[in-house]
């Protein structure tokens, strides 16, 4: 269960983004934490190159966004 206010999914992507062997659940919705635009695709790759996941969202009324991963305690 998501707890929060309720939000409408419009994709998803599922990747192990912490490496700890388990899948995680990332979702795009309407909404979005700056309530601009909702995300209607997500990619999930190493675009830095670092070994680490990095989380790209499409998003409409917004610039598309890119969330880069790190190692667990780093900036």
């Amino acid at each position: 269960m998501l707890v929060g206010r309720p939000r409408v999914p419009y994709s998803v992507a599922i990747a192990d983004l912490n490496r700890d062997g388990k899948p995680d659940i990332v979702v795009g919705n309407q909404g979005a934490p700056d309530d601009k635009g909702a995300v209607y695709g997500l990619a999930i790759g190493d675009l830095d190159g670092d070994g680490w996941p990095d989380i790209a969202a499409a998003r409409s009324d917004a610039p598309n966004a890119v969330w880069f991963g790190t190692k667990a305690g780093t900036k």
